[in-house]
């Protein structure tokens, strides 16, 4: 069977924080690997994604294995190369193609998104040999949550014109997501699986957006994935 099986999981808050910025090292490492125990995955086999907030795209392989490298997506053929990444808001982004064996994980914040950052990623992946891309969209801020009360530098850019909805009093939301699948569907991507769930209101995840408002701690949850 040439087919490779993916292996991917979200924590939660019960997990514990799993970003180094916001807990105790000793503390977040013992986190990362009981999460990770569970689902059969090995912190030392896994690649971190730290976060630029950009457009940066990092290939790698299992000599990466244990590495944290500075990207906002990173790209593997290798099998049982963890790729690791924490947020809070923005979105965790699986790609992948079960026979051409092919992963990504993307984060998608509105930066990524405005520098079309999952087209890259599925460019390269085709460059890679990648056919069949198949999509899973994990816990972000939904379109009900994001919502701002100031002027958005992207108010005035067209193409992000449908994903933003006034809402009188000055009021702006978007739609971050719906602006992810429309991307996705532009480079030809059809299978896309969305969780649906809003780190916001969804009170498993944690938020950063609603950590400023309530004063809650900060913490990160954590998204893998895994072709074995």
């Amino acid at each position: 069977d040439a087919m490779t099986k993916l292996v991917y999981a979200t924590s939660t808050a019960a997990d514990g924080n799993m970003s180094l910025k916001w807990g105790e090292s000793k503390e977040v490492v013992k986190n990362r690997k009981k999460f990770l125990g569970k689902i059969g995955v090995s912190l030392e086999d896994c690649v971190t994604l730290s976060l630029m907030r950009s457009d940066g795209v990092k290939i790698v392989d299992g000599k990466n294995k244990g590495e944290m490298l500075e990207a906002d997506a990173l790209i593997t053929t290798g099998k049982n190369v963890g790729l690791f990444m924490v947020t809070a808001d923005c979105f965790p982004v699986i790609v992948y193609d079960p026979v051409g064996g092919v992963l990504a994980l993307v984060h998608l914040g509105w930066q990524g998104v405005d520098k079309g950052l999952v087209a890259k990623v599925v460019r390269k992946m085709k460059g890679l040999g990648a056919d069949e891309l198949q999509v899973i969209i994990g816990p972000g801020i939904r379109k009900e949550s994001y919502v701002f009360d100031v002027p958005l530098a992207q108010e005035n850019d067209p193409k992000w014109q449908p994903f933003l909805e006034k809402l009188g009093n000055g009021r702006t939301a978007i739609d971050l997501v719906g602006f992810i699948k429309k991307q996705l569907v532009d480079c030809g991507v059809g299978e896309i699986e969305d969780c649906g769930i809003d780190t916001v209101k969804d009170l498993n995840y944690f938020s950063h957006y609603r950590a400023v408002r309530t004063g809650e701690p900060e913490g990160r949850f954590a998204t893998v994935a895994m072709m074995k």
